[in-house]
């Protein structure tokens, strides 16, 4: 795996403790959904809401006995309440499934796989220092994520000593090229926007990059995904002053005006990046949110509590190297009341 800046978010403060109930559909904070036993690490959270509502989410864990896995987690009630509901294990390679999870859900039929069906993919390494080998694979359940099918996907290679980058799942029928390790889209062109974004980082290493972090974080937008590559790139910039850094994630949501919000989320930062004014390259706009930093921070807009944003949390990438017991949690808060409020001034 591939290693990230760590200056931004050495020693990040403790995460906050609940001080209200956590309430169906309800606004929480830090609300657990998996624990770490021993000496495991929670990275890298993941997710996908169902039509009904049900939302299922997974993440990496690293330092667990036996091969790795993606433990599968299921909730009813907006983040409130979670249960344990499989794992997707290898059932291929015996190495394990090691890194980067990424689910969704089929809305139509697509190939082999029927509408409604879920799919799960992730890396799966060697640990032979001989071979190196990577592989990229997928996983689908017909039962709403209680089990895991292998499905081969053929024509694409294995990787030998090659890059661990991170997968784009979405359910459309062409993938863009990615720009960078860790990049996330929107599935749909935002109908006010009636354009893609897609949102990476760009590794500069040794916070060497123009405004002082090594992730600069940037995004890109085009009329279709197969156009990204035509597409210049633009970093996210609050004030000009304030950049984003390593492992981006964004949503859109229709909330703030006519073009609606574009809302990112980095791993440097607690708080969220936003912009209501079509991408416009100078309006990003910092707002505070309760909730700690983590790794490839995912957001998540419930689709029948769209005021609710929940901010999926996990280890940093130092904790990561050194695991401090975070739990794999989620924070729900108002979107409406998190764009009234400014971000406090902060260095990076």
């Amino acid at each position: 795996m591939s290693s990230i800046s760590t200056s931004p978010i050495q020693h990040p403060p403790p995460l906050l403790s609940l001080t209200a109930p956590v309430l169906p559909f309800g606004h929480f904070i830090n609300n657990t959904i998996h624990q770490p036993t021993g000496g495991e690490a929670y990275i890298y959270p993941r997710h996908v809401e169902l039509p009904d509502g049900t939302v299922i989410a997974t993440c990496n864990i690293i330092g667990q006995t036996g091969l790795a896995y993606f433990p599968i987690l299921e909730s009813k009630d907006g983040g409130a309440n979670w249960q344990h509901i499989s794992n997707v294990t290898d059932q291929v390679n015996g190495w394990g499934l090691v890194a980067h999870p990424s689910l969704t859900q089929l809305t139509e039929d697509i190939g082999d796989f029927k509408a409604a069906t879920i799919l799960a993919t992730g890396l799966s390494w060697s640990t032979d220092n001989t071979t190196g080998a990577t592989k990229f694979d997928l996983y689908a359940s017909q039962d709403r994520a209680r089990s895991w099918n292998y499905f081969d996907l053929g024509a694409i290679p294995s990787t030998l000593q090659g890059p661990t980058g991170n997968i784009l799942l979405r359910p459309t029928r062409s993938t863009p090229r990615s720009e960078s390790r860790p990049p996330d889209f929107l599935g749909n062109p935002p109908p006010p926007i009636d354009e893609w974004i897609l949102i990476h980082e760009k590794a500069i290493g040794g916070n060497s990059s123009e405004f002082g972090v090594a992730y600069p974080v940037y995004y890109v937008m085009a009329k279709s995904p197969l156009e990204f590559g035509k597409s210049v790139g633009r970093p996210i910039v609050v004030n000009g002053t304030r950049p984003l850094n390593s492992a981006p994630y964004v949503v859109w949501s229709p909330e703030g005006g006519p073009n609606g919000t574009i809302i990112v989320s980095d791993s440097a930062h607690p708080s969220v990046f936003t912009n209501s004014f079509g991408g416009a390259f100078d309006r990003w706009q910092e707002h505070d949110t309760p909730a700690g930093t983590a790794h490839s921070r995912p957001l998540q807009l419930l689709k029948k509590h769209p005021d609710n944003l929940l901010i999926y949390g996990a280890e940093t990438w130092d904790g990561f190297h050194n695991p401090t017991k975070r739990p794999f949690s989620v924070t729900s808060v108002s979107l409406h009341e998190t764009l009234k409020k400014p971000a406090k001034e902060q260095k990076i």
